[in-house]
Order: C-alpha cells, then structure tokens, then sequence
C-alpha cells in the first residue's frame, strides 16, 4: 500500500524533530529517531546504535541550526525512502553567524511499532 498523507506528514515530523534536537543537543531525542540498530553515517561522525547515537550529539557542540527542505519522500506499507536538501547554519570563529555546511539527507526510514523511525541515515555533503 503507498505511503498514506499522514505517513508523509510523520515522516516530515521525524525529520523536524531529528533537527530540534540534535540542534539542541538532546542526544537521547536525537536517538530516539532512529531504530535500535541504525546507522547514522555523518559529515563529520558516524555511529551505530543507540548509545553510539546519543554519544553523536554529546561530543558535537557550537551554536547551530539544521534547515531542511525540498523533501522527496517515497515507499510502500512500513518501509520508505527520503532525499532532503539540508543547510547548516551557526557561530563562524569570527563570530557571525553564517552557512556551516549544506548537502543532501539519504534517509531509509522504517514503522515500528507504529512510529516512523531512520534505520539508515546518510549525509552527501555539497563538496
């Protein structure tokens, strides 16, 4: 069966809730968006699992903000696929706030237990 309207809008949630606290450095949150054993493959770390994922969020630091937009989301019943472009802004050592980074999210995204949760996700940096 396709991904329902709702599917979509969980998803989209999942996404902003990924960036709310990893930007708010809530590792525990940040966690909880993905399956128990999924990998999180970074720009700048990558980690496996749930302590590994928390840990992620504990070692990174400075001021910064996850946007997000463009989102392609596709799939069928429990499994989906997302693209989403993302910009990173934050604190310059020169103490303005400006672009850090930007690229693209590959996402794998799986239904457990009702709640839409990454099993892969993987940052493609704009080089």
């Amino acid at each position: 069966m396709p991904l329902s309207v709702d599917d979509r809008l969980e998803i989209l949630e999942l996404m902003a809730r990924y960036n709310h606290c990893a930007d708010g450095g809530d590792g525990e949150g940040f966690a909880d968006t993905f399956t128990a054993d999924a990998l999180f493959e970074g720009s700048m770390s990558s980690a496996r699992g749930r302590a590994e994922l928390v840990q992620v969020i504990a070692s990174g630091g400075g001021l910064w903000k996850h946007w997000l937009n463009s989102p392609i989301i596709e799939g069928d019943g429990d499994h989906a696929t997302a693209k989403v472009y993302l910009v990173r802004t934050g604190l310059g050592e020169d103490g303005e706030i400006g672009l850090v980074a930007s690229g693209t999210y590959h996402d794998t995204l799986a239904r457990i237990d009702g709640e839409w949760k990454f099993t892969h996700r993987k940052v493609h940096p704009d080089q």
